[in-house]
């Protein structure tokens, strides 16, 4: 089409934790009938505090009041008296690792998601990522609700409310409980169960 005007890359759907050098290459391929055209840009610089940052709900998911962006950050309120996670110095809370899980799986970030487990039960990183059998088929998380719900010593437990859209479009809502390990100061999920 001699009218094409061009397209716009919107930021906030790149995952910041993909980039190198704050720039990105663009790949454009049109098929037609007969052949292939391709062209590619590469270095286009980027505005880095547009990206989308790994902690933090998914793009698709932006609160529309301050209520609901409160309801899916990181909970420290659950005792005002008590410093955040007093008992795991450093840990964070495990809820964080939930949402930067849920987070990479929106973005089809597998590998940082992956990397968020130690999860036997997710085996090696080729069996997590699958199309079939693992969570490669998911195109889309949008979250409902994140709460933690049992955090004690090194173990916590975390519940989240969401709908994972699949890459042929089907829509599967979910109720999950995360069971999170403290891995050297650091929370990572455990176990996985849908309820």
């Amino acid at each position: 089409d001699n009218n094409f005007k061009g397209f716009t890359v919107r930021f906030s759907s790149l995952p910041k934790s993909k980039l190198t050098s704050d720039k990105i290459d663009i790949t454009i391929e049109i098929k037609t009938a007969k052949q292939s055209f391709k062209m590619t840009k590469v270095g286009i610089p980027v505005n880095t505090k547009a990206l989308l940052m790994p902690v933090g709900i998914p793009e698709t998911q932006a609160p529309t009041d301050t209520q609901e962006a409160t309801d899916l950050t990181p909970d420290t309120n659950d005792n005002p008296t008590a410093a955040p996670n007093s008992s795991q110095p450093g840990a964070g809370d495990p809820k964080t690792t939930v949402v930067k899980f849920l987070n990479n799986l929106s973005s089809q970030n597998l590998k940082e998601a992956y990397n968020t487990a130690q999860n036997p039960n997710w085996g090696s990183y080729e069996s997590f990522s699958n199309p079939t059998t693992g969570f490669g088929a998911v195109k889309n998380v949008s979250v409902k609700n994140i709460s933690t719900h049992d955090a004690a010593g090194n173990t916590a437990s975390v519940n989240a409310t969401y709908d994972v859209i699949d890459k042929s479009g089907k829509t599967t809502a979910l109720q999950v409980t995360f069971g999170l390990k403290n891995v050297n100061g650091e929370w990572k999920i455990a176990s996985y169960k849908i309820n």
